[in-house]
């Protein structure tokens, strides 16, 4: 199968399962490879971008928006690659912030095409639950590249303890954060930071406590009872018999 090929069986395929993989492999690449070389640092970001445009195809996004995110990741593998030759800290805190940018597209998106897929199936599937924990990492990986653009950009930096932290160390403290787990090894130290750090673990417990818990909870259901209510499949009346 051609690459063309693939990207047609995945347009709007609603296989949320391969997003949430393919959100996983950067996160798991950049919390197990330190990025103090420049390389690895080049790679982290552009396996969260190729991540992105998976998740838009497979959420099929509007076409302007595919083609903004396709730019924007060359833009991304160009100012990456830079970065990894030159060592430059603007270069890198840009690259950060375009992924960043690019994955603030997604969770609508992918918002819109889970909704989409549920109106299709009629009810909860596994998938819809996918794709609700695919945003929710979402979430952290663009807080994280938000977080660490500041603390590139920012003269005082981000965080109180450390000038000089890896993508890795926002990365952990992004996930904390919005599981408002909060070890307080890192803290955020400008103002800007902080407000950071507040909206990430609101906008976390709030995701949690609603979107994924209804999911969850509704799993295989359809809402076909009275008044709307969600009942099992099992509970469901009988479609009625398809005329000769």
């Amino acid at each position: 199968m051609g690459r063309r090929d693939l990207i047609r069986s995945l347009q709007g395929s609603h296989r949320y399962g391969v997003v949430l993989v393919a959100m996983v492999i950067p996160i798991t690449y950049s919390l197990a490879v330190p990025d103090k070389m420049g390389w690895n640092r080049a790679f982290t970001v552009v396996l969260f971008g190729a991540a992105i445009m998976i998740s838009l195809i497979v959420a099929q996004a509007r076409p302007r928006v595919q083609r903004t995110a396709a730019i924007l990741l060359v833009v991304v593998v160009v100012t990456a690659v830079l970065d990894a030759i030159t060592g430059s800290k603007a270069l890198g805190g840009l690259s950060r912030g375009i992924v960043g940018f690019m994955i603030a597209l997604a969770p609508l998106t992918l918002a819109r095409g889970v909704t989409r897929h549920l109106r299709q199936e009629g009810r909860v599937t596994l998938d819809a639950v996918f794709g609700a924990v695919a945003i929710y990492l979402m979430l952290g990986a663009m807080f994280a590249s938000i977080d660490a653009a500041v603390g590139a950009l920012s003269p005082s930096g981000f965080f109180a303890q450390s000038e000089n932290p890896s993508f890795e160390t926002y990365l952990y403290f992004s996930y904390t954060t919005l599981a408002t787990v909060g070890y307080g090894d890192f803290t955020p130290g400008p103002s800007l930071a902080r407000a950071l750090a507040i909206t990430e673990a609101l906008a976390g417990q709030l995701y949690l406590v609603t979107v994924v818990a209804v999911l969850v909870s509704n799993i295989g259901r359809r809402p076909r009872g009275p008044g709307g209510k969600m009942v099992s499949e099992d509970e469901a009346p009988d479609p009625p018999p398809r005329r000769p």
